[in-house]
């Protein structure tokens, strides 16, 4: 920490050269030595010379015992000094026994640079560089100050200087005339198609509460879109595809047709609804949508208006395309990494599809799952990208010139929001998995906080299902996220949402990770902050899919808010199964299970993986079973 005294370090904890036994990896890193240029000759790094040959005897000595490794010693003090001789060139402060911390981070970020075609090179480098570092400490040559020693251990620590993760590649965003602009967003499919939609909506259709067009039109709609799918109601009417346009999936019979329960199991369907609504070319209220007056502009105006509400339109698909709501949470930032390299990259010159078959392999062992899992996820949405003519080739991903600038409105918030995850996946999430897995580790529980009995009920549920759990008042809504998920049963494996005037209305509360502008951090706002404002009622939407719409109502406040909290004292219902298409869906499926004549019987039975002979019970409930669930937060 800055200004403290700093001690030695463990030997455990210093840095180790990797594959120090392996004579080939030495070799290597001997060649990384050529790629980063040495400085022209000055009288001040032949005294730094000078210098480090007068200590170069205690180094290899030090090196030994440090790390068993005598034979690294010299590779490892030659690359110090080239840090020396970059950071002479950058400030005369710099000596081969201080270096300044502004010049490491300088000289960290050449030779990533210079290396970047020689895996392994960078991070050679600066693991010899920390161990030379941590030589000066102990041996009392440092000159610098503890605080100094402290902010360039620091920059030598930083993990964020992995060569896994590099700088972006150069964005090169063409020059086009308005009119070739037009033409460019004109021929793209993801376009044509969204014309379709706009056209089918003529003047309005009927849609839930949520905003999500109602079961009976969601064929229709896909359609438009280009995507076949069947309503899980059997009793709706087939689709007929509007004139002109062909369906992506060509399927020689309705069987092998995917079946929903909610637009937003069609996630093209789901992802462009969204983006329509952001740029206001459709407009929602609690029970219809209906096209705008720009959504005319869309489609009969003239060429100018066009192509900015083509170009605002394709940004917002980008965007909610690159970083997906319908991909396993902790995963979303390194997707939406990759796919943000692949985008960039791909302005500027294409990007072969080969280089994923590596990736996408399956997995040697554990440690391997999550890069083959995020590789597929990416790979996915880029071919989709690519069958919307915003990627073109068929070898290689290469962005279409008119979406390029696309590309660039969305870079800084795709960068930000993948830097915003406080840490990687790890497979510890695969390890013990439990319902309700969140990031709080308890509730917060200040002394002067009253106990409030809380009635949450999932909306629309027939038969009700409802949970009365008793927290402290001080509770944060992250915790409270935890309190639900757990009651509930839920997998915690979607999106969720805090909002104050209903689903995804008035203002919302989310994780900072996937927080959007106007949107607020859930882990700074308590249960009695919020009701002690004009706030009056709180939603609590979990997957925003299914959405599972949770009502929230404080119903009285009890005598002390004991250590026992949280603790469910009633409830109602058997909890849903995650993926289950909501309430609704829910319901269809428990009737079928239960129903050996429901012609889907056996495929929900299946998937609910049900024993011979079992069923499920809708109303059942066990509060013992919540209690215990919720015994890991006290």
């Amino acid at each position: 920490m800055k200004g403290q005294q700093v001690s030695k370090r463990p030997k455990a904890n210093r840095p180790k050269p990797k594959n120090k036994s392996d004579k080939s990896a030495k070799a290597k890193q001997r060649r990384h030595l050529h790629a980063v240029p040495s400085a022209p000759a000055r009288t001040a790094e032949e005294r730094n010379k000078q210098l480090i040959d007068s200590f170069t005897p205690d180094f290899v000595e030090w090196f030994s015992q440090e790390t068993d490794d005598p034979d690294g010693a010299m590779l490892c003090l030659n690359m110090a000094q080239t840090l020396v001789e970059m950071c002479s060139q950058m400030s005369p402060e710099a000596t081969a026994t201080f270096l300044p911390p502004w010049t490491i981070e300088e000289a960290i970020t050449s030779v990533y640079s210079a290396t970047s075609d020689e895996p392994g090179a960078a991070e050679a480098f600066v693991n010899a560089w920390h161990l030379y570092l941590h030589y000066l400490q102990d041996s009392g040559r440092w000159t610098g100050s503890d605080e100094e020693f402290a902010d360039t251990d620091g920059l030598l620590s930083e993990e964020d200087w992995d060569e896994d993760d590099p700088s972006l590649p150069e964005l090169d965003v063409p020059e086009l005339s308005h009119s070739e602009e037009a033409t460019g967003f004109s021929e793209l499919e993801l376009i044509r198609r969204t014309s379709h939609l706009l056209q089918w909506l003529g003047a309005g259709k009927q849609v839930t509460q949520t905003g999500a067009l109602r079961r009976k039109d969601i064929e229709a709609a896909a359609a438009c879109v280009g995507v076949r799918v069947k309503a899980g109601n059997k009793s709706s009417p087939m689709f007929e595809p509007l004139p002109g346009l062909e369906l992506t999936d060509d399927v020689p019979d309705d069987e092998t047709v995917p079946t929903v329960r909610s637009m937003h199991d069609v996630p093209l369907l789901s992802t462009i609804w969204a983006a329509l609504y952001e740029v206001e070319l459709i407009s929602l209220t609690s029970t219809t949508v209906k096209p705008t007056a720009q959504a005319e502009q869309w489609l009969h105006g003239g060429e100018p208006e066009r192509v900015n509400q083509y170009r605002n339109f394709v940004t917002s698909f980008l965007l909610r395309t690159v970083v997906p709501d319908d991909v396993f949470e902790p995963m979303v930032p390194a997707v939406a990494s990759l796919m943000l390299m692949v985008l960039t990259a791909g302005t500027s010159e294409p990007v072969e599809r080969a280089r994923f078959d590596e990736l996408l392999t399956e997995p040697a062992d554990e440690s391997d799952i999550f890069s083959t899992l995020t590789a597929r996820f990416a790979k996915h949405r880029l071919d989709q990208l690519s069958e919307l003519g915003v990627l073109t080739g068929k070898d290689h991903f290469t962005v279409a010139p008119a979406v390029a600038q696309c590309v660039g409105a969305i870079v800084d918030n795709v960068r930000d929001f993948a830097l915003a995850a406080e840490e990687d996946f790890d497979d510890e999430l695969f390890e013990t998995p439990f319902p309700g897995t969140s990031t709080a580790d308890g509730i917060t529980n200040s002394p002067d906080a009253e106990a409030w009995q809380l009635k949450i009920g999932l909306h629309g549920s027939k038969p009700p299902i409802w949970r009365r759990i008793v927290v402290p008042s001080s509770i944060r809504l992250n915790e409270l996220h935890a309190v639900i998920q757990l009651s509930f049963g839920w997998m915690g494996s979607h999106m969720h949402a805090f909002s104050t005037d209903g689903p995804y209305r008035g203002t919302l509360y989310r994780p900072p990770e996937f927080m959007d502008e106007g949107e607020r951090d859930e882990s700074t706002v308590s249960l009695d902050e919020l009701f002690s404002g004009a706030v009056k009622k709180l939603t609590y939407v979990y997957d925003f899919g299914d959405d599972w719409v949770h009502d929230i109502q404080v119903e009285k406040t009890l005598d002390s808010a004991g250590e026992e909290l949280p603790v469910c004292t009633g409830g109602r219902g058997a909890a849903p199964a995650d993926d289950s298409g909501g309430v609704h869906g829910w319901t269809e499926m428990v009737e079928a299970a239960n129903d050996p004549s429901h012609e889907e019987h056996a495929e929900f039975r299946d998937w609910l993986g049900l024993e011979p002979g079992e069923s499920i019970d809708p109303k059942a409930f066990e509060v013992d079973s919540v209690n215990a669930a919720l015994s890991r937060l006290r």
